[in-house]
């Protein structure tokens, strides 16, 4: 079996597997559609709004290895969060600040909305990242929901 690492532009395999099912992935033991495409798609528009942002950095040797999707064993995280059903990531933005971020989950939720995000953690819980997760959304707004 064939296996891609390029999923868009700016986003690659490795950036959503733990390296355990990184390397399942590339021996053709688990299929890339663990990661809901809605998720890849909105990620790559968040990415092409804010500029570069890290999801799992652990490929290039950094520390981030449970930022997209989490395993069932894994024992970062709720038990049955949207991580684990492929449909979440933690965002580390580079390019622009976490506050003006933050501003525009505040004061502009349409544009997550469009992007195709449904869920956004409480941005005064988490400091540094942002965790944004596809799925039904209600009522056209962008729940908040504390980590």
């Amino acid at each position: 079996m064939q296996t891609i690492d390029r999923l868009t532009k700016h986003l690659a395999v490795y950036e959503y597997l733990p390296r355990r099912e990184y390397e399942l992935y590339k021996s053709g033991k688990l299929p890339i559609r663990i990661i809901d495409w809605r998720l890849i798609r909105a990620d790559e528009a968040f990415i092409q709004r804010y500029g570069t942002t890290l999801i799992n950095d652990w490929y290039f040797g950094g520390p981030s290895e449970m930022c997209g999707y989490r395993p069932w064993d894994c024992d970062v995280g709720a038990n049955y969060s949207a991580h684990r059903h492929g449909r979440a990531s933690d965002k580390h933005p580079k390019k622009t600040t976490w506050h003006e971020i933050a501003k525009d989950v505040i004061w502009q939720p349409d544009i997550f909305l469009k992007m195709g995000f449904a869920v956004v953690e409480n941005t005064d819980k988490t400091l540094g990242w942002f965790h944004l997760e596809v799925g039904q959304q209600n009522k056209n707004t962008l729940q908040i929901v504390n980590p």
